[in-house]
């Protein structure tokens, strides 16, 4: 129950919520994104097919909402080498040794096949694709000590001027290229410039420095979130309908528009990110209802680890569910399901005070 009363004896105060709710979001939104592309492969253009697209495209935003709620909570502080490379690093690439390994024992029924080539092989590519994210986010932890003081000597002007030339050099050019109006832009080019997953990183950070000024306008706050609701909905209503169109063309699946750096990804994402800030940071819950979201939210990132272990086992629940249900309807029942075990097992973890540190 939400409410804005400010009784300490059973409400919390002084917390900002969106953060926590824009987590437990992208982390369902990640095993959506790994479970739910077979039934538009399948069934489109049914109506499963057609809502399976749609939310296909809706999952996209998980993984800029992530780096974006961790530059908003990372770049303000001024962490020490210790701390940057000894804590944060280190316990990204134990994650990377870790779960790499169980998933492999969970996906070849033990060490079939394992060696140390194995372990080789993963410097260069991620065991399972969805750990990309996790080797991507080590390289940024490698580099936050020198990103933090970097945002700290930045003015608003040199903030908006360098958001600006990444935006230009990211998201709008790979649109123009997508439309056919120029060509693919240089790797000599754009390898100069900070990653697309750095922008969500600054973008982050930016936005939550600003979002206070117009949360104390109601008539602009409301503008923005209308605004923000509306540039989310014709972000992903652009990507199904082009992609949809493409099919019809060319009887198959191009899925040009799925990447994180894409003008039509990034607007839902940012829209998304904004909205729920504005939406939940004034926001006071009952004590109860405080705890289980906090609870859940920390397990979020434990969920994304063992995501693919909990898919890999629930294959027969899926199949049960879609021998007697609608197939689109089974992959979300199926979804929440995995949510929930993934993010029970990790709250039991991490009673682990050892196991807690990897989580």
């Amino acid at each position: 129950m939400v409410s804005i009363t400010t009784d300490s004896r059973n409400f919390e105060s002084n917390r900002n919520y969106s953060f926590d709710i824009l987590r437990i979001f992208a982390c369902f939104m990640v095993i959506v994104n790994h479970t739910n592309s077979w039934v538009f492969m399948t069934y489109f253009p049914s109506a499963s097919g057609h809502l399976s697209l749609a939310l296909f495209f809706v999952s996209k935003t998980a993984v800029p909402i992530f780096f974006m709620i961790s530059g908003a909570l990372l770049l303000g502080k001024q962490d020490s080498y210790r701390i940057a490379y000894g804590k944060r690093a280190f316990r990204i690439f134990l994650d990377i040794l870790v779960f790499s390994i169980i998933s492999f024992c969970i996906t070849n029924h033990g060490f079939n096949g394992f060696s140390f080539d194995t372990i080789r092989s993963m410097i260069n590519n991620p065991i399972i694709t969805p750990y990309w994210y996790l080797y991507s986010y080590l390289g940024i932890m490698l580099m936050l000590p020198f990103l933090q003081k970097m945002v700290q000597a930045l003015n608003k002007r040199d903030y908006i001027i360098l958001l600006s030339l990444l935006f230009i050099s990211r998201p709008f050019l790979s649109f123009l290229s997508y439309l056919g109006l120029l060509p693919a832009i240089s790797d000599f080019f754009s390898r100069n410039l900070f990653s697309g997953e750095i922008f969500y990183f600054l973008l982050g950070y930016f936005i939550m420095n600003n979002i206070p000024d117009w949360s104390q306008k109601k008539k602009l706050n409301c503008r923005i979130m209308i605004a923000c609701l509306i540039l989310f909905l014709a972000g992903i209503l652009f990507c199904w309908y082009r992609t949809g169109l493409e099919f019809y063309q060319n009887g198959k699946f191009a899925l040009r528009l799925d990447h994180i750096y894409n003008l039509p990804i990034f607007i839902p994402s940012l829209s998304l990110f904004i909205l729920t800030i504005l939406l939940f940071q004034n926001v006071q819950f009952h004590a109860i209802s405080s705890k289980f979201i906090r609870t859940v939210s920390q397990a979020t990132f434990g969920v994304y680890l063992t995501h693919n272990i909990g898919i890999t086992l629930s294959r027969p629940v899926l199949q049960f569910l879609c021998s007697n249900m609608n197939d689109w309807i089974a992959v979300l029942i199926t979804d929440f399901i995995i949510f929930t075990c993934c993010t029970i097992i990790i709250y039991l973890l991490r009673k682990i005070p050892l196991i807690k540190k990897l989580l």
